[in-house]
């Protein structure tokens, strides 16, 4: 009896409560009609447009107030071709099912005008603000998703502000996802369209999607764009523009290469990419009489060695080439003389004057190519800025050429510009090139031999890193304070690298394992990349509370945070696991397929299933002293097997050989 009293009397006041609060919420509408039908400002309106998204938060907002919101947008701003990137805030509204508005001839009659009379005469500067007030014009007639095809498919064609973009494409909910669809549906990399546009356009077409690439942190959605690309490689090579053939090679390398790290990848790219453009470089230098080098090497002279990377930074791969020269250096060999070449690919990060700076120091010519001429601006011609390193290679004599690949690599180890033409791997063991005499890689051999490396035959020399590179002295203030970020009774897990590196179903499932049986645990993953799909499964396991994405961070402060590293797996950390190493921290790795990494991992922590890695990894966290005896070992480890003056030492050697074999051929 009490129970059907209590819900009599719940039921009365829901039918009393009801009708209070419809009437209340009438009574506010008419408020924000009265005062939208007053509004003649700008910033009068956006702060009506923030109480009116704020009061349609329940999706009550009447038509009658969504189609005046739509006059004053279109007197005050539209009308007068201005607009602001608060009124796209207005899309949730204007997206809405409840309702369908008609279009709004006064919008649709300034979008015609625009497009059709203005657009192709306008300035870049003033075709971004067209395609932004079209687009607002778009959503404000509920045509968002064909509105935004359009204005993708024009944009791309612009060199555009991305910080604006961004701002937009944000507040519309669009992902990299998207725009990669719209890419591919729309037909920006249909090579009947593609084909035809300008070289700037084609350009601009490519760093667009960079720019979005860097302003979404690297998304994996990228790799989907491998098959469009190098059916435009393909079309450039047929069509004989070399200038395409190299740029869309880059970005090839650059989407795939980034996000497909294995073996199986590296050998696509190496067959489907690589390969083809070097065919073509032979063929379009005979067609265009661009003349192997004739250079002889001789006897009693100097041998010039000539090293080439694709960017002088402080990254992985120049940190080990920076600890060469210093074994060069240390080594005073007075028969060599060695010189340094960047291809400085400003669309990434170009040369850095601080590395130059480096390896100038230690008395080497280094040349960045971006000095050879007007190579600075982003339409700069990576043809005319390789055959400008080509003729700075060739008059400085160089006997032997080292590269570590890339498509300016690739042009001029094709098209010769020394009498002995060098590989060295710092990873990918395919590169395939035609006019390549020898391959060399680092690897954990007491000297150099030739050995086979993915099945290719390598002179493979002493692995290197300087130690004050690997463990520089770091302030413990510096320490401290990264470490009060995270819970004082927790020991930290962690790992460098990539985020699509770690991005394996195995390694996540590994990882939400140890953190499932061991509570007392924290996992930190340090490194850039689009976190999306990592963050969903650590919050689909229930872990995601003891994860911290920290981003891109100094390896140096965070290696001496980090108590146990969870190295990755199929694909494991590169210089980041030595620095690791050097600070004395322990490590539980997993064996890979390629010897020359597996030597550079402790036994006893190598473990060969996802059992054993986790076994391992919850032995580490349980038994300090295990951990404190790995970390010494590895810290003795690495520094018995990294000799920079050994590594350097066996190089000269294999150099002057080399060169003996070639005057003697």
């Amino acid at each position: 009896m009490q129970d059907k009293c209590t819900e009599e009397s719940d039921v009365l006041m829901v039918k009393t409560r009801f009708p209070q609060v419809v009437g209340s919420n009438l009574i506010a509408w008419d408020k924000i009609r009265n005062t939208l039908q007053s509004v003649n400002d700008e910033d009068l309106l956006l702060k009506s447009i923030d109480e009116i998204l704020k009061m349609n938060e329940d999706g009550s907002a009447p038509i009658e107030i969504v189609k005046l919101l739509r006059e004053k947008v279109f007197s005050i701003f539209i009308g007068r071709l201005k607009f602001h990137t608060n009124l796209f805030a207005l899309y949730p509204l204007f997206n809405s099912k409840k309702f369908e508005l008609a279009p709004h001839e006064g919008m649709f009659y300034i979008k015609n005008k625009l497009l059709d009379e203005h657009y192709e005469k306008a300035d870049n500067i003033s075709k971004e603000a067209i395609l932004i007030l079209v687009l607002l014009i778009d959503i404000l007639n509920q045509r968002r998703d064909k509105g935004l095809k359009d204005f993708i498919t024009r944009y791309a064609d612009i060199n555009c502000r991305v910080k604006e973009f961004a701002e937009i494409v944000k507040v519309l909910n669009v992902s990299p996802g998207d725009i990669v669809d719209i890419y591919i549906e729309s037909g920006i990399f249909s090579p009947n369209i593609f084909m035809g546009k300008t070289i700037d356009t084609q350009k601009n077409n490519l760093l667009f999607l960079h720019r979005i690439f860097s302003e979404f942190n690297a998304p994996n959605h990228y790799v989907r764009l491998y098959e469009p690309l190098k059916t435009l490689f393909y079309e450039s090579i047929k069509a004989r523009n070399i200038e395409l053939v190299l740029y869309i090679g880059f970005f090839i390398r650059f989407y795939y290469g980034n996000f497909k790290l294995n073996v199986e990848a590296w050998k696509r790219l190496d067959d489907e990419v690589e390969r083809p453009m070097s065919d073509f470089f032979v063929r379009y230098c005979k067609e265009n009489n661009i003349l192997p080098c004739n250079k002889k090497i001789r006897v009693k002279e100097k041998i010039k060695v000539g090293y080439a990377y694709q960017r002088l930074i402080l990254s992985s791969p120049v940190l080990v080439f920076l600890s060469l020269l210093k074994g060069h250096y240390l080594n005073k060999n007075t028969d060599i003389e060695f010189y340094v070449y960047g291809y400085d690919y400003i669309e990434k990060i170009g040369d850095t004057e601080k590395v130059i700076n480096m390896i100038e120091s230690m008395g080497f010519k280094c040349i960045s190519a971006g000095k050879l001429g007007s190579f600075k601006n982003i339409y700069h011609s990576h043809f005319e800025k390789a055959m400008a390193l080509r003729k700075q290679i060739i008059e400085d004599g160089i006997d032997i050429f080292i590269t570590t690949g890339t498509q300016i690599g690739n042009f001029l180890v094709s098209s010769r510009v020394a009498p002995i033409q060098i590989y060295w791997s710092h990873g990918d063991p395919y590169w395939n090139v035609n006019n390549l005499d020898y391959r060399i890689v680092h690897s954990a051999e007491e000297s150099v031999i030739k050995g086979l490396y993915g099945g290719i035959e390598y002179f493979k020399f002493p692995n290197l890193m300087a130690m004050e590179l690997l463990n520089p002295n770091v302030s413990p203030e510096k320490i401290d304070i990264i470490r009060l970020k995270f819970p004082k009774d927790k020991i930290l897990l962690g790992v460098f690298g990539i985020l699509p590196k770690l991005n394996h179903p195995d390694y996540l499932f590994a990882v939400s394992e140890i953190l499932k049986r061991n509570p007392e645990t924290v996992f930190l993953i340090c490194g850039y990349g689009d976190k999306q799909d990592i963050e969903e499964y650590f919050k689909k396991v229930g872990c995601i509370d003891r994860v911290y994405f920290e981003g891109h961070v100094n390896p140096h402060i965070y290696g001496h945070v980090i108590d146990i590293a969870l190295d990755p797996f199929p694909v494991p950390m590169g210089v980041a696991s030595l620095e690791l190493q050097a600070k004395g921290k322990p490590m539980v790795s997993f064996k890979v397929n390629l010897d020359e990494i597996n030597e550079f991992r402790l036994k006893e922590v190598l473990s060969s299933s996802i059992d054993e890695y986790i076994q391992i990894a919850s032995k580490l966290i349980k038994d300090r002293n295990f951990r404190n005896e790995i970390g010494k070992k590895y810290q003795e480890f690495v520094g018995k097997k990294l000799d920079c003056q050994k590594a350097a030492n066996g190089l000269e050697i294999l150099y002057k050989n080399l060169t003996e074999e070639n005057m003697h051929a």
